[in-house]
């Protein structure tokens, strides 16, 4: 399994399980196998598309402090009837050396994001929650055996979870703003791989476009599928004139199915 697998395999497994669920009674874990088909461009503006076939393990652990299920990666640090503090993830893809606009330049590493989010439940009833999510993540690109920050990500977005019964469906709605390490990491043009097509440049901190994500899952007996979109607006943002931005977009999806074969006696709530 190369690096560039592993970590495609990461992002599509995390979008997959990323919607946040309304509290109902659900095994304490669950384990099974599953198939996966996703597509992700090669960083947010680039015109190169990659689509992949991959299988993945389906790990699901709802603790009461640490859990891996349809809330995501998460570590709950704090929680009150409105207000809970939380340890987030996400993940970014890496960036081979010869593709679209960045031939010749580095290939970057695979990036883990990771940080507290702070959230405010704004309306609640059986079905439906609204909150106010403010996820605050660093930057580390994972060049193994070594680690590097490579600046911050902000995220306030607008999330509603709701669930009928069989399907549960999720969305998110919020501006991005990373600070100038991050925005350098990916459209920085440093003067020694400046051609006549693609100038120096040097990127901002700042507004880096509006992200709405849409995700759905459901159960059937053993059988589960799930599936998320996302699209990302990057019309004025500050990476905008980034001679390696060729879209003022970056759109993103997958569809999971796996088979549960063994399920935790113990029930929670979460």
């Amino acid at each position: 399994m190369t690096v560039r697998y592993e970590y495609h395999l990461l992002l599509l497994a995390m979008l997959l399980l990323s919607s946040h669920g309304v509290a109902q009674e659900k095994p304490l874990w669950e384990l099974g196998a599953g198939l996966a088909v996703g597509s992700f461009p090669t960083y947010r503006g680039a015109a190169v598309q990659h689509t992949y076939l991959l299988p993945f393990p389906f790990i699901v652990y709802r603790g009461e402090r640490v859990s891996f299920d349809r809330e995501g990666l998460r570590g709950r640090l704090f929680e009150s009837p409105r207000w809970r503090l939380e340890l987030s993830a996400d993940a970014m893809v890496p960036v081979e050396q010869d593709e679209g606009l960045r031939e010749g330049m580095a290939e970057l590493a695979p990036v883990l994001e990771l940080g507290p989010s702070l959230e405010y439940l704004i309306a609640k009833d059986r079905e439906t929650e609204w909150r106010l999510r403010l996820p605050l993540r660093s930057a580390i690109a994972m060049e193994l055996p070594s680690l590097s920050t490579q600046g911050v990500v902000f995220h306030p977005n607008l999330a509603v979870d709701t669930h009928n019964g069989s399907w549960e469906l999720g969305g998110s709605l919020g501006p991005l703003f990373a600070s100038k390490a991050y925005h350098d990491y990916y459209y920085r043009v440093p003067a020694a791989y400046a051609t006549a097509q693609r100038p120096a440049y040097e990127a901002e901190g700042g507004y880096s476009g509006m992200r709405l994500t849409l995700g759905a899952s459901r159960y059937f007996g053993r059988l589960w599928l799930g599936m998320f979109v996302r699209y990302d607006d990057l019309r004025r943002a500050v990476i905008a004139e980034s001679p390696l931005v060729e879209r003022d977009s970056a759109l993103m999806g997958g569809v999971a199915i796996s088979w549960v074969f063994s399920r935790s006696e113990k029930m929670v709530t979460r």
